[in-house]
């Protein structure tokens, strides 16, 4: 039975030989000899045992070598594949519904645009960028001191990018040119993101930065900073400048650039260990910066590009101190020694005197009326109460003129508001929608951004520290609820109808005006302004606010009748009529079956309860309305059970109602 034995231990540096009692020895691979013959059996080596593996220096058969050449081919064709597949999910990720040029994209060929200062044509400065074709080629008329790299115009593709905006035509091929500071004004919604980030990007892309002796150990370094006022707006930068920074060829190497987004609200930790991996482009709220620099976690020695996108929002929102900290008293470089854009909707002095300390001599661009929004955008406007329930009736009629799937902004002043408009159309209209505010951690406002973003609810009821927070391409209707009460304001209704008819799409606000100058509830302080914007947009603006926007809203009863109470006559109550008429009084108890007083809601009077009437609607103003909102709600809460409604809010003509006891 000799030669039957294993084979020893053959590869390595030699065979161990000597297979087991009877066995065959070993056979050797490589310079390794078989081994000693075992008791009984016959010598080492014999022909019917197998070598092992080939040995370490001298190699095995030719079979054994070809066979670890292929097992290392299919090993190196599985991790290529590997990493494929990965780049293909990223990009799957980062390009899945690409945003395009609107359908009335030609109209910004009418916008005028002013620039001045050192990148002025006249002066030598580069033409406007007609096309993004352009950058890939070292020609033309648009001189620049720098290439685009080509992932970079691949990105530009797959964005769906089809022609540069205004914004974008003047400020890309002036910050191209390190030497260049600028100073941006334009309205939200014209493309400024890409305007900053893609010459950034360029250059970041064509050479490797290094980090300056001092800096701190471990921080990170960004090479570019962006701030920006809001998370949800810090949040699509990043998204932005991931996109834009994309590249295949670089994503399994140290080459490849990274973004990272902090901002407050959030998990530290997490942003923490983002940062750890490395950071190239930066992009920050205010305060989470301040903490992270405060901590030495983030060091700003590096950084040659600054950015303040919507500085005139962050401003609005306290944060100069904060602001001046960081770019003043830190380890910043010199504003010499730096490439600093800025971008604001509005150029107020406090900008003016920010950019005078923040920029060098820098080059200004205007697009279109400051503070102004595109002409793509259908303004119109309702007369409405203060009272919420009457313009949520305005709403329901609104989103009627918008229906869903198309996305609808809903701004409101409080963030209690928000949530009730928010569940009054999920719970009773069956309309799915959800709130974005100051009360909503940043896991639900990144969920319900999520879900409004996808369509699955389809309206968003937001406060205004979402109104420049929101960047979503496909909203076609911005609904303002509450309008500002304040002058110093309008800006405010500037940019949140700016959520709409972006980058030359159709868009369309609708806004309830409240006449009269009440600081807490009255509309009449902006109608001098929404007047002034509707005349320079060749608009006409309605004769309540054209008449600057005082006086009252129209009283407005709705008729009873089937489509709003198909109980019988004798339960609905006077329908309006009864009580003191539908003025602001509207008393009126309700006898045996009779019929409830005034209040100009649904129905007119209220509801019957058993023999009695329902109680007349008294309230205020409450029977001011709309008539395109189909009637009030009825003003007031109509008496139960028949006895007495509740007076009006000037004095019903009925007797006050007795206590009920509730059950």
């Amino acid at each position: 039975m000799s030669g039957r034995g294993r084979g020893g231990r053959g590869g390595g540096r030699g065979g161990r030989g000597g297979g087991g009692r009877g066995g065959g020895g070993g056979g050797g691979g490589g310079r390794g000899r078989g081994g000693p013959p075992s008791a009984a059996g016959p010598a080492g080596g014999s022909s019917s045992g197998r070598g092992g593996p080939p040995g370490g220096r001298g190699g095995g058969s030719g079979k054994d070598r070809r066979r670890a050449k292929q097992q290392a081919t299919v090993d190196a064709k599985g991790a290529k594949e590997a990493d494929a597949n990965a780049v293909r999910a990223i990009e799957s990720e980062l390009f899945a519904g690409g945003q395009s040029s609107g359908i009335r994209f030609s109209d910004y060929a009418e916008v005028p645009v002013t620039r001045s200062g050192p990148g002025e044509e006249s002066k030598g400065g580069p033409a406007a960028l007609i096309s993004f074709d352009v950058l890939g080629s070292n020609g033309g008329s648009n001189r620049r001191s720098i290439a685009v790299p080509k992932f970079l115009l691949d990105n530009v593709g797959r964005c769906k990018y089809a022609s540069p905006t205004p914004i974008q035509a003047h400020a890309i091929p002036i910050a191209l040119d390190a030497k260049n500071d600028l100073m941006c004004c334009a309205q939200t919604g014209s493309g400024k993101t890409c305007g900053f980030l893609l010459p950034v990007i360029a250059k970041l892309g064509t050479g490797a930065t290094t980090t300056p002796e001092g800096a701190a150990e471990r921080a990170a370094t960004p090479a570019a900073l962006v701030m920006a006022p809001t998370r949800e707006l810090a949040i699509q930068i990043h998204v932005e400048a991931r996109r834009l920074a994309f590249d295949p060829a670089a994503m399994t190497s140290a080459t490849a650039l990274r973004a990272v987004v902090v901002y407050g609200g959030a998990d530290a930790k997490a942003q923490l260990r983002e940062l750890a991996l490395g950071v190239d482009v930066l992009v920050a709220t205010p305060g989470r910066l301040t903490d992270f620099v405060d901590r030495g976690v983030v060091s700003l020695a590096r950084v040659k590009h600054l950015i303040l996108d919507e500085a005139d929002r962050m401003l609005d929102m306290g944060f100069e101190p904060q602001i001046r900290k960081i770019v003043l008293q830190r380890d910043m470089p010199p504003k010499h020694a730096r490439q600093t854009l800025m971008f604001s909707a509005t150029f107020p002095d406090s900008i003016q005197k920010l950019a005078r300390e923040f920029l060098r001599d820098y080059t200004w661009i205007g697009v279109g009326r400051v503070g102004s929004t595109v002409n793509a955008i259908a303004q119109h406007f309702e007369l409405a109460t203060c009272d919420k329930r009457h313009k949520l009736d305005l709403l329901i009629a609104a989103l009627a003129k918008a229906p869903p799937p198309a996305l609808t902004l809903v701004f409101v002043q409080k963030k209690r508001t928000a949530a009730w408009v928010a569940g009054q159309l999920s719970k009773q209209h069956g309309v799915r929608a959800e709130s974005i505010h100051g009360d909503r951690t940043q896991s639900q406002r990144e969920a319900a951004l999520a879900s409004f973003k996808s369509g699955k609810a389809p309206v968003m009821v937001a406060t205004d520290v979402a109104a420049r927070g929101i960047d979503v391409p496909g909203v076609a209707h911005v609904v303002n609820f509450d309008l500002p009460t304040a002058a110093d304001d309008f800006d405010s209704y500037v940019h949140r109808i700016g959520r709409t008819g972006r980058a030359g799409r159709e868009g369309m606000a609708t806004s309830f005006f409240v006449p009269g100058f009440d600081p807490k509830t009255g509309n009449g302080k902006i109608a001098s302004q929404i007047a002034t914007l509707l005349r320079e947009q060749k608009k006409e603006a309605p004769a309540f606010i054209a008449n600057g926007g005082g006086g009252r809203a129209p009283a407005f009863v709705a008729a009873p009748g089937p489509a709003t109470d198909a109980r019988p006559a004798a339960m609905r109550g006077g329908g309006g009529r009864g009580g003191g008429g539908g003025g602001r009084g509207g008393g009126g108890g309700g006898g045996r079956g009779g019929g409830g007083g005034g209040g100009g809601g649904r129905g007119g009077g209220g509801r019957g309860s058993g023999f009695g009437g329902g109680g007349g609607g008294g309230g205020g103003v409450s029977v001011f309305t709309s008539a395109d909102a189909g009637g009030g709600r009825g003003g007031g809460r109509g008496g139960r059970g028949g006895r007495g409604g509740r007076g009006g809010a000037r004095g019903g003509t009925g007797p006050p109602p007795p206590k009920v006891q509730r059950t």
